[in-house]
């Protein structure tokens, strides 16, 4: 009865469940190497880091089946008594797949303490590979140049590359495309640590129907776990002394045992509690590098340009902005784009709890931040002071409990190492794009100053009635509000765009007649009102002061 009870729960809660774990199997036989007979009762062990992940026992047919393993390379150990102890090294497990291994063990009348190790062969062809794409190990990622997941999921055949990073895969839109990490589906930003990712799974045809809507393709990102020992790493990078581009990358990792059980002679033996934390720390000084010339203002010419916007027309009336006459001696060739600095930071960390033999618990998460001032061509000349200020933060936590039934050793049942497994993921993701100067404060937004409207009201010769009384050739009201005077009090939330308004009042200082008599005036002259910018240069280049972002916060 119990039996048929495990049988029903597993099947329910594998159907419902097994999507979030993003887990792999190992399956295989045990042999005599010399007689080719199987064994029996083969204690069999998956390992990473000395940490134990996953057991079982071969049947009487040497058959073995250890489930659930996340993905990534394992050391599968195998003892038996009068046997050799055999080890096979960088045993690769996929996600969502069985990976056959069929362990040779050879006799011994002695009995050995170490392993006989046997370095692991992927085969040609894999019997469980329903599906197209291709598996990333942790060794092939650090041979790569650009190590985030997306640019790894990129080498794949089929994924469209975009500047290293992954654009869209097998020609379907990008929304078409789910990745997972630790098999929390992503929203927000997919950024890891170099040195946290364990194995990158691209799946691009074939798809299982558990993963529903992802009709281009699945990205399965899993990242590393604890170890037995302690152990730590540094990197750093930097090209402050090779271009101008000031490239600076910190990596840190760290991992190992928090509680270790403990054998008859006080020795380790066993992590019952391990940790693994890692963190990139990259800034770059120019956050937009770009293979062409580029040109700016000069310093000198700029400063001009700032101070004294407008110039007279020649007609005597209204003006013209001084950057239309802009020659090449005022511009100098840069090799960097400017005020485009960006830093980011990104932290991953897992703990793994082994409360007893068939029960673990995982909880894991990842944090990613960028903060960037957002290079725009178009105000690359003249106006990058104003590049727009962005940042973006995206947290995920997950926890995961899984518990295992193994089968006897003498079990001949054919449900066998019924297992379920239990997830839970919060994510959140958010930021916001402003001003850099205005930040959140939404009042300096496009205020350039006071204006001062006097009016007077107007009369015209005329006739009219009044209490039944007819006048003519009187005087009668046609306007009350007629404008006579504007007066310019500037202020200083945006100075270089209310230098137009403060320009244009200079240049026709006690001549209010024709030019600032009302707000029309200022606008055909040449000046600007609250709330508006001035005219691009030529309709290429922005023109000085002019904001490149409003305020935007999303989540």
């Amino acid at each position: 009865m119990l039996r048929k009870l495990l049988f029903t729960l597993g099947i329910i809660l594998s159907a419902n469940l097994l999507v979030f774990s993003q887990s792999g199997a190992l399956k295989g036989k045990v042999l005599d190497k010399t007689t080719r007979e199987p064994l029996p009762f083969v204690n069999i062990v998956v390992e990473v880091g000395g940490t134990n992940v996953g057991g079982s026992a071969s049947d009487f047919d040497g058959n073995f089946m250890i489930k659930p393993i996340p993905p990534g390379k394992y050391d599968v150990k195998a003892t038996y008594v009068g046997y050799k102890p055999t080890m096979y090294t960088g045993v690769a497990i996929a996600a969502d797949q069985i990976q056959f291994l069929d362990i040779e063990m050879q006799t011994t009348a002695v009995e050995m303490k170490t392993f006989e190790v046997t370095a692991y062969k992927v085969p040609l062809i894999s019997k469980d590979q329903t599906t197209s794409g291709a598996s990333v190990t942790s060794e092939e990622i650090a041979k790569m140049p650009n190590r985030s997941a997306n640019s790894i999921a990129s080498t794949v055949g089929g994924v469209f590359s975009a500047d290293g990073e992954r654009g869209r895969v097998r020609g379907a839109r990008e929304d078409a495309t789910v990745m997972y990490i630790d098999g929390v589906r992503v929203r927000g930003a997919s950024n890891l640590p170099a040195s946290a990712i364990e194995q990158v799974d691209v799946v691009l045809g074939g798809v299982p129907a558990q993963y529903g809507d992802a009709t281009g393709g699945i990205i399965n990102v899993t990242t590393k776990g604890p170890s037995r020992t302690f152990g730590a790493g540094i990197e750093l990078e930097t090209s402050e002394l090779l271009d101008p581009f000031g490239y600076n990358r910190l990596g840190l990792n760290i991992n190992g045992p928090l509680f270790s059980k403990k054998d008859e002679n006080g020795k380790k033996t066993t992590s019952l509690i391990g940790f693994f934390l890692a963190g990139d720390f990259n800034y770059n000084k120019d956050g937009s590098p770009i293979g062409i010339d580029m040109y700016t203002a000069k310093d000198d010419y700029l400063k001009y340009i700032e101070d004294n916007p407008l110039r007279p027309a020649a007609e005597g009336a209204g003006t013209y902005p001084n950057v239309l006459y802009t020659e090449q001696k005022d511009l100098q060739k840069i090799k960097t784009t400017q005020n485009s600095s960006n830093y980011d930071v990104s932290l991953s960390g897992k703990i793994d709890i082994k409360t007893t033999e068939t029960i673990n618990l995982t909880l894991g998460g990842s944090y990613y931040k960028l903060n960037s001032n957002d290079y725009n061509y178009n105000s690359s000349m003249f106006n990058f002071d104003k590049n727009a200020h962005s940042v973006r933060d995206t947290w995920r936590v997950f926890g995961r409990f899984t518990q295992r039934f193994p089968s006897g050793q003498d079990s001949k049942s054919f449900i066998k190492n019924v297992y379920y497994s239990l997830q839970a993921d919060y994510t959140q993701d958010g930021g916001y794009t402003e001003d850099a100067d205005h930040q959140k404060d939404l009042f300096r937004y496009g205020y350039l100053g006071k204006f001062s409207t006097y009016k007077t009201p107007t009369y015209e010769i005329g006739s009219d009635t009044v209490n039944g009384h007819f006048y003519e050739q009187a005087w009668i009201l046609n306007s009350w509000d007629f404008d006579t005077l504007v007066t310019w009090d500037p202020f200083n939330f945006n100075p270089l765009v209310a230098n137009y308004t403060t320009s244009y009042y200079n240049l026709y200082a006690g001549q209010p007649e024709g030019h600032y008599q009302n707000t029309d005036q200022i606008q055909l002259g040449g000046g600007l009102l609250n709330g508006q910018n001035p005219d691009n240069v030529y309709g290429l280049w922005a023109a000085p002061g002019t904001p490149q972002a409003g305020f935007n916060e999303y989540y």
